[in-house]
């Protein structure tokens, strides 16, 4: 039944991510199978070079989603696993063609064959989809995350950033997320960056393109002063993952990149407020979360006035664990 597969994960980044972790055991306990993976746009650049992937199909936002499914009835799988879970990669998995669609129980799970039918939302989501994918692999290989990074890509990423002037120990700030009531304060970076700069570290501060990342990235940079280096709306996904796996720690919220830097092997401090870090942390045992004893941590308030969950862990509460 799995000459020929097709995994579903399209969104978000660090979804896509993590869904490195089934996509490798799943090809492991088939290695004569044809594995392909239906991603984003976007996103669908960090699974390049996975060599237990044998295509990657990103999504053309051009196209209606109809022509996507009909593009994917006509590659006739013989298995459809869908780790998306929503009503849109249902539609999908429902009209396949494949032979065998597995997914997760919602309303859509009619158009499933088999599905996971008692979801545990306190989970966290590698684990979700290990549910899901139990049902055609028991007892399936855990495997954490990863990105499969080109040693040449690798090297592009250190002359950048010895082009920039970057010495060879340095840390990553990744502050903005797409909720600010997920970001650890701003002066928050500055304070902590001033006392590592001042440690012989140069900081390089991460970002994506829109305005709100590049203005933070940049007032946190020009806080911390000398030695402080704004990559924020420069790089592709591929290029932060090669700074990612070259920095000493890694500094962020819940956002995909964080996840992208556990998947190159670099050590993780995430700091968690609105979002529960029992589904979203960083996986491995390097990595350290700040969450504060609050019970309204989780809320998943896009907005919050005070945003006490995060003013708790101060630059000092993070520094005694870490032991600077």
């Amino acid at each position: 039944m799995s000459s020929r597969a097709l995994i579903v994960r399209y969104s978000a980044i660090g979804d896509v991510v993590l869904a490195t972790a089934p996509i490798v055991a799943f090809a492991r306990a088939f290695p004569d199978a044809r594995v392909d993976v239906l991603a984003g746009s976007v996103a669908h650049t960090l699974l390049q070079n996975n060599p237990y992937i044998t295509e990657v199909l990103p999504i053309d936002p051009k196209k209606a989603f109809w022509e996507v499914v009909k593009e994917i009835k006509n590659r006739r799988y013989n298995i459809l696993i869908n780790l998306q879970d929503n009503n849109r990669s249902a539609f999908l998995s429902m009209f396949s063609g494949a032979e065998i669609k597995v997914g997760s129980h919602s309303s859509w799970s009619f158009a499933y064959d088999l599905f996971v039918k008692d979801i545990n939302e306190r989970k966290h989501a590698v684990d979700f989809y290990y549910d899901i994918l139990s049902l055609v692999v028991p007892n399936a290989l855990k495997v954490l995350p990863w990105i499969y990074l080109l040693p040449e890509e690798v090297d592009a990423a250190r002359k950048m950033l010895k082009d920039m002037g970057v010495g060879d120990r340095f840390v990553c700030f990744n502050p903005a997320v797409s909720c600010v009531s997920r970001e650890w304060l701003p002066e928050y970076y500055v304070e902590l960056g001033i006392y590592i700069r001042d440690r012989g570290y140069d900081i390089v501060l991460l970002g994506g393109p829109s305005e709100h990342d590049i203005e933070l990235c940049e007032n946190i940079a020009s806080g911390v002063g000398e030695g402080a280096f704004s990559l924020a709306g420069s790089l592709t996904l591929r290029e932060l993952a090669a700074v990612s796996s070259l920095c000493k720690l890694f500094f962020t919220g819940d956002t995909g990149p964080m996840h992208i830097a556990a998947a190159v092997g670099t050590r993780v401090i995430a700091f968690f407020g609105p979002s529960d870090p029992v589904r979203a942390h960083p996986l491995g045992d390097m990595h350290e979360v700040f969450v504060s004893d609050l019970p309204c941590v989780g809320c998943y308030k896009k907005e919050c006035e005070t945003r006490k969950c995060m003013r708790l862990i101060t630059p000092r509460v993070v520094l005694n664990r870490l032991g600077f």
